[in-house]
C-alpha cells in the first residue's frame, strides 16, 4: 500500500478501532473505555497510541501512529460501546487529510482488537493493550508495566503485564538486546519475582556487554548493567576535545594551535584557538573571488556536498550554468533558478504550498551554486527544519499546529535575517549577490504568506 507507506493515514483509521475496543472492561461489569492505550496496525507495522474517554456508551478519542521512515500521524475519532458485550464502532478522521474511516472490534476491557477500513483508501487490523502504557494498571505488576513501556527484557511478563510463576520457561533476550551478551546457550527461567528472564546458564559476572557513550556495560547476573566511564574520551566537535564525566560527554577546548579542517572552502590551513577552527589564510589571491560549488546528495536527507572550484581573477565573478562553474566578466547575467513566478508550487494553496516551496529550496541548489558554500549549508537546514515542522503542523490542529507554525515563523525569520546579513558580507567570496538574496527573501515571503493563511 504505497500511499500508507508515505502518508501513514491508514494507521489512524485502524488505531481508532483499536482504542475503542481497547478501552472496553472485562465480563460481569460494565465497560470502561477511559484510559491510555498503545498497539500496533497490520500488515503495515505501525506503533500507535491512544487516549480514550466514554461518557456512558460514548466514545471520544485520539492518537499518533508512527514507523520507521514514516512522519507520525495525529487522529481523532468517535462512536459507541456496548459496555455489557464489549462490541463498538467508530469513525476516526485524520486532520486535514482525510475522514469517514470505519472501525469495528471487540474488547474485554484490557485489551482490544478489530479492524478498519475507508480512510485515506487503506483498510487494516490493529492489536491494542493497557500493557506498556506507562500506567500501572489493575492487576498489572509494576515491574512488568516499566518493562514492557521502555522495552527491556520482560521475558517473564504475560499479555497483561502480570508476572509468570515461578520456574516458568523463558526465552533468551533478542540478538540485539545488550543482555544477550549476557547469556550462553540455552534457554531461561523465571523467578516468579522480576520481569526479566533469569538465563540457565548465564555468562559470568564482570564479562563485558554493550553500552551506551561514556556508560560501560558489565554482565551480572545474565542481565547487562551499565555504569558511568567517568575519564574516558568521547567524540567531540573540531577543536574540541570530549570527556566523559558522570555519564555524560563534556567537551572542552583544545589547545590552541592544534591542527582543524576547516570548513571555509575559500581558505587554506586551519588552526585551533579559543575552541574554535579558524582558517591561516585566503585561498585565493587577494582582489580575485572565490568560487565553490554545492550538489545535493541522495543521501542523508538530501545533504548538501561542496567543493572548492577556482579563482576569478579582478573583474571576473564565479557563474553557473548547469553542473559547470566558471568565470564570467563582473555585471554579467547569471542563471538564477526557484523563481516565485515560475515555481511548480504556485498552484498549491496553504500549508502544502508552503511545504512544496520549502521542500524545493531544501534539496535544490540555491541560485544555481551561485551562493556562498557556507550561507547555503546554514540556510538550507533552516528550511529543512521548516519544512519538517510543516509536515508535523499539517497533521494536527488546535492550539498544537498554531504553536508548530509559530516555529516554522521563527525559522523563515531566521533564514531572513541571515540572508540579508549575506548580502552585506565585506569578503566577495561569502557575499550573497542581490539577485540571489533577492530570489530566496521572495521565496520566504512566499511560504510566510500561505502559512499566514488560515
Amino acid at each position: 500500500m504505497p500511499s500508507m507507506r508515505r502518508s501513514g493515514f491508514g494507521v489512524p483509521m485502524l488505531v481508532a478501532g483499536v482504542l475503542a475496543s481497547t478501552i472496553a472492561s472485562g465480563a460481569g461489569a460494565d465497560i470502561d473505555l477511559t484510559g491510555h492505550f498503545v498497539g500496533t496496525i497490520s500488515p503495515q507495522g505501525y506503533a500507535c497510541q491512544v487516549d480514550m474517554t466514554q461518557t456512558n456508551g460514548t466514545l471520544a478519542f485520539s492518537g499518533t501512529c508512527a514507523a520507521a521512515g514514516v512522519t507520525a500521524v495525529s487522529f481523532l475519532g468517535n462512536g459507541n460501546v456496548d459496555v455489557h458485550t464489549g462490541t463498538w464502532t467508530a469513525t476516526v478522521s485524520v486532520p486535514g487529510f482525510c475522514s469517514g474511516g470505519m472501525v469495528t472490534g471487540q474488547t474485554d476491557g484490557y485489551a482490544f482488537s478489530g479492524a478498519g477500513s475507508g480512510l485515506c483508501n487503506e483498510s487494516g487490523s490493529f492489536s491494542f493493550s493497557r500493557c506498556g502504557n506507562g500506567v500501572a494498571d489493575p492487576g498489572e505488576d509494576a515491574a512488568c508495566e516499566r518493562a514492557v513501556a521502555l522495552g527491556t527484557s520482560a521475558g517473564c511478563c504475560g499479555t497483561r503485564c502480570s508476572l509468570e510463576p515461578v520456574g516458568t520457561s523463558c526465552a533468551p533476550p533478542p540478538a540485539n538486546s545488550p543482555d544477550a551478551a549476557c547469556w550462553q546457550a540455552g534457554g531461561g527461567v523465571c523467578s516468579g519475582a522480576a520481569a526479566a528472564c533469569d538465563p540457565v546458564s548465564p555468562q559470568p559476572d564482570g564479562t563485558a556487554c554493550p553500552a551506551d557513550e561514556c556508560m560501560i556495560g558489565r554482565c551480572a547476573h545474565g542481565v547487562c548493567v551499565q555504569s558511568p566511564a567517568d575519564g574516558t574520551a568521547c567524540p567531540a566537535p573540531a577543536c574540541q576535545t570530549g570527556t566523559c564525566s558522570n555519564g555524560a560527554c563534556l567537551a572542552s577546548p583544545s589547545p590552541d594551535g592544534a591542527p582543524c579542517d576547516s570548513t571555509d572552502l575559500c581558505s587554506v590551513g586551519a588552526g585551533c584557538h579559543g575552541g574554535q577552527c579558524v582558517p591561516d589564510a585566503p585561498r585565493c589571491p587577494a582582489g580575485s573571488t572565490c568560487c565553490t560549488r554545492c550538489i545535493v546528495t541522495p543521501i542523508a536527507e538530501l545533504a548538501v556536498v561542496c567543493s572548492f572550484v577556482t579563482c576569478c581573477p579582478p573583474g571576473f565573478a564565479c557563474a553557473s550554468e548547469g553542473a559547470n562553474t566558471s568565470c564570467v566578466p563582473a555585471g554579467s547575467t547569471t542563471t538564477t533558478t526557484l523563481s516565485p513566478g515560475t515555481s511548480s508550487c504556485d498552484g498549491i494553496a496553504r500549508l502544502p504550498g508552503a511545504g512544496c516551496i520549502l521542500g524545493h529550496v531544501a534539496s535544490a541548489p540555491l541560485c544555481d551554486g551561485e551562493a556562498p558554500a557556507r550561507f547555503e549549508v546554514t540556510i538550507r537546514s533552516r528550511f529543512r527544519s521548516a519544512l519538517r515542522l510543516v509536515e508535523r503542523a499539517t497533521s494536527t490542529q488546535g492550539p498544537r499546529r498554531e504553536r508548530m507554525l509559530e516555529r516554522v515563523r521563527a525559522r523563515l525569520k531566521s533564514a531572513r535575517r541571515r540572508t540579508a546579513r549575506a548580502m552585506r558580507r565585506r569578503r566577495p567570496a561569502a557575499r550573497l549577490s542581490a539577485a540571489c538574496g533577492a530570489t530566496i527573501q521572495d521565496l520566504i515571503a512566499d511560504a510566510e504568506r500561505r502559512i499566514g493563511t488560515r
